[in-house]
């Protein structure tokens, strides 16, 4: 078989190839950025950071990457989809003893997965710039007490048990006090 380096500036190259290549990088750099703001955002909610601008902030820049990475990754996929169904042709050098278009042409599975993972991508951008976080809602997550009991044992049957250790030292944790010697 005989093998030879098509560079981007060769004649022959088509133009959806090689634009495409600078258009998925692009993508791939874009979904980076993007899913690190989102991470970073969802990163604030979790650890109860109490600024909603810097959290809605994250999610609408990395809901705008990600949208835009969805569109940099389709565009490249339409215009080959085109070329094949068109059967476009390609002028090959002479050296590479190749017909400038096949007899036949049909879409394979590739282009309709890719197809499918930029409208995924789309959709999660879109997601993610929408969200709205609840109103009159704190990021800040507080334990709640019941009532009579200060650590939740009474569903367990555990909590006569602690309130009978009277004498163990210890002021934290009830459940972690250990008995005095002698």
């Amino acid at each position: 078989m005989y093998c030879q380096r098509m560079q981007l500036t060769d004649a022959y190259t088509p133009s959806e190839i090689a634009v495409a290549q600078v258009l998925m990088l692009l993508a791939f750099i874009l979904g980076f950025f993007g899913n690190s703001s989102v991470i970073y955002g969802l990163r604030n909610i979790y650890f109860g950071v109490d600024e909603t601008r810097s959290i809605t902030l994250a999610f609408s820049f990395g809901g705008g990457l990600l949208l835009f990475a969805g569109v940099t990754s389709l565009i490249p996929l339409f215009w080959n989809l085109n070329a094949v169904v068109t059967n476009q042709t390609i002028n090959f050098p002479p050296n590479f003893n190749m017909p400038p278009a096949p007899y036949d042409q049909y879409v394979g599975l590739g282009i309709a997965v890719g197809i499918f993972a930029s409208i995924l991508v789309m959709l999660s951008g879109t997601v993610f710039l929408c969200y709205k976080l609840p109103e009159g809602l704190s990021t800040k997550i507080s334990p709640s007490r019941t009532k009579g009991n200060s650590c939740g044992l009474i569903e367990t049957g555990m909590a006569e048990h602690v309130k009978s250790r009277q004498n163990f030292s210890g002021n934290d944790n009830h459940a972690f006090q250990s008995e005095k010697d002698g």
